[in-house]
């Protein structure tokens, strides 16, 4: 019978099937009992038989992320239910659709919700109703709203996983014991219950013990090499797994128009996309201080790397696998908090440090040095995802320039930032908050034809109220979001100096004006030149094609407006960020502005096409 392959991304493993039989088209059910008769699982790399009680994946994927994610322990169920659960768990892996470790979590609630319902003497899925699944959520009342609610979604996905492969279980009745609570309920439990920060003279005495030990010639390797980690983690807010998984060579310098040198980390995330989680190269900016970090485990793990033949730029001597779990990882992150314990005030402080992750000290290593002690506490790695994130945020950075910084999917970053306020006249807050504070403070200069008007209407309102930029930089940003819409557009931003006033414009062509970013009410700033470049490079390809095809007179119209954008807007935009950068230095704009990294690279050759493009007389 012919085999085909198919790659499952989210674990980067293949899979065999028959032609006759695929995923959700009518012959699962078969397909199933063909893998129970055969009892191996369809995986191309590596052993994992049906009737194992364990799917153990770790050793058969490159994703790094905890093991625990990459395990389903049938066990922890009764025998009853194990296929319906091992059907659940593979298709869900077929369908390949979400990741791995939402599977693990589902499965988790689902081994809870089995043992339940077999307890309550219930043999056959069919056989469970509304009210045994309303029993058994009265029954875990005491679990926290996000609990209650991922338990009720894991349920739902069962059977609607069950009802379009096997048999239609999903009544009416089920569906509606399933429905969840008040949303907005939950979202105020969550925001209340979100990742705390690492405590500032925490975080203060953990660096300097950081360096401490990087910079001692005494130190041992194994705590050397934990503490590069840990100030990687501190500076890049990168998650464990990511840096545990770069490599060596992923350190790149580049020359920028200035003279000066920046540098680029490139890393493997498993996070950044949608859906199945491809894994995709990745590039942050780095400061002196990760820098050092990197440096300090090249050296420090050489002789390793070249005993092992790896190319992981942290490579432990008594590492099992490379690159080193974090699960593994973890662990030892924890010795080093014990060792220094005293330095970093982290034994028995659950009371002083009470946002900080606190584990019992019974059975570790070094426990030894604290008689009579009973925890230690440290961040946890997603602590230190979110300092740096907050940190970058209350230096006024843009939550756009963060996601891209941070490698986000999402620019909520993780719900630690404002949310907008009811009856704003703002469609985003914060993007409104950060153009006024830009325009007030002098921070970004307002480019565009009626700038100076916009920017005299806001100096005469401060001027009004006796305020003072220093002191009542807030008063003056909260009292201009009342008066003046802003609204943001795709290279721009759109100022309109009422809240009553409307676009002078007709539709369709207030609609031309908006989308090629020359409308008079359209104003912007340096750190817009991205945008603005990308905008001329795609109506080059269109020229080109155009001309190609033979319609001249599109094309001549859209050499008009490429003129026009790198008159108006991207000379402006490149002559203002080379101001900025003289006068803050390339790295303070680079952690600020990480989208202009490629323009600030290649500066010169940008503004000589730029140049080129203004003098334009006829088709390009």
């Amino acid at each position: 019978m012919k085999s085909n392959i198919i790659s499952i991304e989210e674990l980067q493993v293949d899979w065999s099937f028959e032609d006759e039989y695929s995923v959700n088209q009518g012959g699962t059910e078969h397909y199933i009992s063909r893998l129970k008769e055969v009892n191996k699982l369809p995986f191309n790399t590596g052993e994992i038989f049906f009737s194992d009680n364990i799917w153990d994946f770790s050793s058969v994927t490159r994703l790094n992320i905890s093991k625990s994610k990459l395990v389903f322990n049938f066990g922890r169920t009764v025998d009853l239910y194990h296929d319906d659960l091992k059907a659940f768990v593979l298709i869900k892996l077929l369908e390949n659709k979400i990741k791995v470790q939402s599977i693990n979590s589902a499965f988790s609630h689902l081994c809870l919700f089995f043992n339940y319902i077999y307890d309550k003497n219930v043999f056959s899925i069919k056989d469970i109703t509304s009210e045994h699944i309303g029993s058994y959520l009265r029954s875990r009342s005491e679990s926290s709203e996000r609990t209650l609610r991922k338990a009720r979604t894991s349920i739902l996905e069962f059977y609607e996983c069950y009802s379009a492969n096997f048999d239609d279980i999903l009544s009416s009745d089920i569906r509606k014991a399933l429905e969840h609570g008040d949303f907005k309920a939950f979202k105020a439990i969550a925001e209340a219950n979100k990742t705390p920060n690492i405590p500032d003279s925490f975080f203060d005495k953990l660096i300097k013990v950081l360096l401490k030990s990087i910079d001692s010639p005494v130190e041992s390797e194994y705590f050397k090499g934990i503490a590069c980690v840990l100030l990687l983690e501190s500076q890049t807010g990168l998650r464990r797994g990511e840096i545990l998984s770069i490599e060596m060579d992923a350190l790149k310098p580049v020359k920028l128009f200035n003279g000066t040198v920046a540098h680029y980390l490139k890393y493997t995330t498993w996070k950044r996309e949608g859906g199945n989680n491809v894994a995709t190269i990745a590039t942050t900016y780095i400061n002196e201080l990760s820098k050092k970090a990197f440096d300090t485990l090249l050296d420090l793990h050489k002789d390793n790397r070249l005993k092992r033949n790896s190319n992981y730029l942290y490579c432990p001597k008594k590492a099992k696998l490379l690159p080193l779990t974090v699960d593994a990882f973890s662990r030892t992150a924890v010795s080093y908090y014990i060792f220094y314990g005293n330095e970093l005030d982290s034994i028995d402080c659950a009371d002083k440090y009470p946002d900080l992750q606190s584990v019992s000290l019974k059975g570790r290593p070094y426990v030894y040095l604290f008689p009579g002690a009973k925890t230690v506490s440290y961040p946890t790695n997603p602590q230190f995802r979110v300092h740096v994130c907050t940190e970058l945020y209350n230096k006024g950075i843009p939550l756009k320039y963060i996601q891209k910084f941070m490698g986000h999917l999402s620019a909520q970053m993780q719900g630690y930032y404002v949310r907008p306020k009811e009856n704003q006249i703002q469609e985003d807050i914060e993007f409104s908050k950060k153009t006024i504070e830009d325009v007030v403070t002098g921070n970004a200069k307002l480019l565009g034809p009626d700038a100076s008007g916009i920017t005299n209407r806001i100096n005469q309102f401060i001027e009004e109220n006796n305020y003072n930029v220093a002191v009542n930089i807030e008063e003056i940003s909260e009292g201009l979001l009342k008066t003046i819409p802003i609204r943001a557009k795709t290279g721009g931003v759109c100022i309109k100096s009422s809240p009553m006033r409307e676009c002078s414009k007709d539709a369709m062509t207030n609609e031309f004006y908006c989308a090629y970013g020359v409308c008079p009410n359209i104003f912007h700033f340096f750190y817009m030149v991205n945008v603005s470049y990308r905008q001329s490079k795609e109506l080059v390809q269109t020229i080109t094609l155009n001309k190609k095809r033979g319609h001249l007179k599109q094309a001549h119209k859209e050499s008009n407006m490429l003129k026009t954008i790198a008159r108006s807007k991207l000379i402006p935009e490149l002559d203002e960020l080379k101001k900025e950068v003289e006068r803050k230095g390339v790295q303070e704009i680079m952690i600020q502005y990480p989208d202009l990294i490629e323009i600030i690279e290649d500066f010169d050759n940008i503004y000589r096409e730029a140049s080129e493009w203004t003098a334009l007389n006829g088709i390009l």
